[in-house]
């Protein structure tokens, strides 16, 4: 018997101490409590600590308990402190008994759940079936004892290691926020980047990003529609002076953002089913904070920049300038007889790349494109992002069939090239894209103007994509 007891512990030590997965832990003590006690269950419910009344399946931490769930342990955790000697007991068929009392049971009990506690408070309880209650008697009692001891560490800190984990994912949200404005300026762009984030973050509730328009009404940036309209009543009763209001059930929350006195917008988190629990409120309160730096001075940077050349996240010219050099090109080629072709390309799918990996990844792709772009050309070359995920390039004294060479060779260079995506997800991840082609050739017959010499070379472009992306298309003049 000394030797099951023994066993019966080194079993159990060896599964905490061989998995930082929980779910794999629950599911090999699930088999050893059979092999030694013949239990047909094993489950672990643990309780939200800012929520005293909230209990979760640990195998299950997204799905809440249901209502009579609830409200059998909030009776067991009320029963227990109530009593004197608030360490050592256990629930045996819904009846609080001492924990020595298992020694006392006939072998028709099927149901135990044993209360595991921290500092004289209830965190997790332990659901067992159809336990062998002739092995509990026969000596195993203290083993099983220490076991539950184990089991009780175990539990503490796997729930230690996920709030870890969730403070890690805050701060990364909070800087990702702020590094933002690093690289862009438009709100259209950020909104989506900041939604995204903190929606990442907040899993049990959509997130809802509004910003107020000219005529101060709140207007849905992200995602594409709202329904809710409890959400839109909440907005109107926002003031400067609130921190955030949330709804009676706890299960909406509006945060204000803030800026100069006047509110720019909100941010909301909303749930059928789950409340918001203070640590969340919390979290989505400084979230909004950070977000309601960031978009102020998206505001700031984007007035100071509507008169700049170059764009704010590849380095390249940005549409404006691109329509200036494009004019005064085709003026040069005009005026001198010379060659000159226009380049319009895009990366195919871009769209996908957004959808998968999140906006952040989507910059790096846009950023390592342009930089390809960039060290394919020569000097007196001009590329320009000209908007989203679409490029520029003006050839000067060149022809079309040297452009195509080029167009090659940059379209080659972009589907060899792996895109290190890893900052986006801590850990290693690369991905390939393609790029497509349109190619136009100044003419002085048949191109009469910088925009027709631009719109051949978009219609050779949209050519391309519907050959089936991936390819250089020529617009061959008439």
């Amino acid at each position: 018997m000394e030797n099951i007891n023994l066993n019966f512990i080194y079993d159990v030590t060896n599964i905490l101490n061989s998995s930082y997965d929980f779910n794999k832990v629950i599911e090999s003590l699930r088999i050893v409590f059979n092999k030694y006690l013949n239990t047909t269950n094993f489950k672990i419910y643990t309780m939200e600590t800012s929520q005293n009344s909230v209990y979760k399946d640990i195998e299950k931490n997204w799905v809440m308990l249901d209502d009579n769930t609830q409200q059998m342990f909030n009776s067991f955790s009320k029963k227990i402190n109530e009593l004197e000697n608030k360490e050592k007991y256990i629930i045996i068929d819904d009846k609080v008994c001492e924990f020595s009392q298992i020694q006392n049971l006939d072998e028709t009990n099927n149901q135990i759940y044993i209360p595991f506690k921290k500092y004289g408070k209830i965190f997790a309880f332990l659901e067992l079936e159809n336990v062998n209650i002739h092995a509990l008697k026969n000596n195993m009692l203290k083993t099983f004892e220490v076991i539950l001891s184990q089991i009780s560490f175990g539990i503490l800190n796997n729930l230690l290691n996920n709030q870890m984990q969730i403070n890690i994912k805050f701060y990364d949200a909070m800087k990702n926020i702020a590094k933002i404005i690093e690289n862009q300026y438009e709100l259209n762009y950020i909104i989506p980047i900041i939604g995204e984030m903190i929606d990442r973050f907040i899993t049990n509730h959509l997130i809802y990003v509004f910003l107020k328009d000219d005529v101060e009404k709140y207007k849905l940036i992200w995602p594409l529609s709202c329904k809710d309209e409890n959400i839109l009543k909440m907005l109107d009763k926002i003031t400067f002076e609130q921190e955030y209001i949330i709804s009676d059930d706890k299960k909406i929350a509006v945060f204000p953002l803030k800026s100069d006195n006047k509110v720019l917008g909100a941010i909301v988190a909303s749930s059928n089913i789950y409340p918001l629990n203070e640590r969340e409120t919390t979290y989505l309160l400084q979230l909004a904070n950070q977000s309601s730096t960031t978009i102020a001075r998206a505001n700031m940077y984007s007035e100071i920049l509507k008169h700049a050349t170059m764009d704010a996240l590849t380095g390249l010219n940005n549409r404006r300038q691109f329509e200036i050099r494009l004019n005064q090109e085709f003026a040069t080629a005009k005026r001198k007889n010379k060659k000159l072709c226009c380049m319009m390309t895009d990366i195919d799918f871009f769209k996908k790349i957004n959808d998968t990996y999140g906006h952040i990844a989507g910059d790096i792709v846009l950023k390592k494109v342009a930089s390809i772009i960039e060290s394919q050309l020569r000097e007196y070359d001009t590329a320009s992002r000209y908007g989203g995920e679409e490029f520029c390039i003006l050839l000067p004294y060149t022809t079309i069939e040297e452009a195509k060479f080029v167009a090659e060779r940059l379209r080659k260079k972009v589907e060899s090239e792996k895109i290190d995506i890893s900052q986006v997800y801590n850990e290693q991840k690369e991905v390939n894209v393609t790029i497509s082609v349109g190619v136009s050739e100044y003419n002085e017959h048949t191109i009469l103007s910088p925009k027709d010499l631009y719109k051949k070379a978009d219609e050779a472009l949209y050519q391309a994509k519907e050959q089936g992306r991936n390819q250089v298309v020529l617009y061959l003049n008439d």
